[in-house]
């Protein structure tokens, strides 16, 4: 069985996304547990495995354990919960995202790099400058790309 999303889908897992990520940040940088900086370290060492071997389903499991340590810097449970709870449906979005952006915008080592530059700015403890770097760190692609296809397969109507 595939799963296909819908343009609505898309919104409202990008939308949830954002809005989660946004509130772990507000709430967990600066960071005040170091030992959580671990968990987001190794998974971004385990991207640039996975993107070196061009093993792209490992990459997208690696981005997302990523992602989601990002949520954990706010020691918040439930939130967690929360981001758990769409994990599947976050990983289809993530998986056509790497897919959109590996063959219209960058390679797999720039989108390691851009995790890369996430993190120090994390690790730099300004909160600021992490959701602005998330604001436009590319979760939207996928979402970008269908909306510009079905733009251009309206206008050569």
């Amino acid at each position: 069985m595939v799963a296909t999303l819908t343009d609505q889908d898309v919104f409202e897992i990008l939308t949830l996304r954002s809005a989660l990520e946004r509130l772990a940040i507000e709430l967990g940088v600066p960071v005040q547990v170091p030992e959580r900086l671990k968990v987001a370290q190794e998974a971004l060492l385990e991207m640039e495995r996975c993107a070196e071997a061009q093993d792209r389903g490992s990459l997208v499991q690696a981005g997302y354990r990523f992602h989601s340590s990002l949520v954990a810097l706010a020691g918040h449970r439930r939130l967690e919960e929360a981001y758990a709870s769409v994990q599947q449906q976050l990983l289809l979005c993530m998986a056509r995202n790497l897919y959109a952006r590996e063959h219209y915008h960058e390679g797999l080592p720039e989108h390691v790099a851009r995790h890369r530059y996430l993190l120090e700015l994390v690790e730099a403890g300004d909160p600021a400058a992490v959701l602005a770097e998330l604001a436009v760190h590319g979760e939207r692609s996928f979402s970008e790309l269908q909306s510009n296809v079905g733009k251009r397969s309206a206008s050569s109507s």
